[in-house]
């Protein structure tokens, strides 16, 4: 089952305070992806497109994923969160997505496809 969930504002402060998210989020299942980007990015509305078709009609059912978005030019700390993503987590790309497995990071990327993304769990 695809869970899609939001990064709230205090869970993005966490993260920039400690230098990665907290376990809340990337253990809250035992595939979880952080989807952290920008409104105006055309590859953002391509994924959120395949997102949404998850949500409504086409969820995987071979799989678990917990997907978290951060959407942080909507945010108060969009300045500080953008240099956080690019200083600590070294990505100066959106959409950036980081992968995580039984609560270990596993890697990342930028825009991919509907299948890409569902790959990266499927080892």
């Amino acid at each position: 089952m695809i869970t899609i969930k939001k990064i709230t504002e205090e869970q993005a402060r966490r993260a920039i305070t400690t230098g990665e998210f907290s376990d809340e989020l990337i253990s809250s299942a035992t595939n979880v992806a952080l989807i952290l980007t920008q409104d105006w990015c055309p590859q953002w509305t391509a994924m959120a497109g395949w997102l949404d078709s998850w949500e409504e009609i086409d969820k995987p059912q071979d799989i678990d994923v917990d997907i978290f978005t951060l959407v942080y030019n909507k945010t108060p700390i969009e300045r500080e969160f953008m240099k956080f993503k690019e200083t600590v987590l070294n990505n100066y790309e959106i959409p950036y997505v980081r992968y995580y497995v039984n609560g270990e990071f596993i890697g990342d990327s930028n825009y991919l496809s509907r299948g890409e993304f569902i790959r990266r769990f499927k080892g």
